[in-house]
């Protein structure tokens, strides 16, 4: 074996050793997207949650006063019952 013969299989071990680690690579980069999107979303769906008790607790604040003005309308004769 002469020597250029051996330069020349360390060439191809050093290429597949290229292609092997950029196909990790790529498997890394495509799990760490993966991971930033689940993230992304995950967090979307807290700030969801988070806007859904607070207009939750709107609502029931105003549900809380129109039957306190119901009430005092009603008692003022404003308002009658329906039966």
């Amino acid at each position: 074996m002469t020597r250029g013969s051996r330069g020349g299989a360390a060439v191809v071990g050093a290429r597949r050793r290229r292609l092997t680690a950029s196909a990790e690579d790529r498997s890394a980069r495509r799990r760490d997207i993966e991971n930033r999107q689940l993230m992304a979303v995950r967090r979307r769906d807290r700030a969801a949650d988070a806007e859904l008790r607070a207009l939750s607790a709107q609502l029931q604040t105003l549900t809380a006063h129109q039957q306190q003005v119901i009430h005092e309308l009603q008692q003022h004769g404003y308002l009658r019952d329906r039966a």
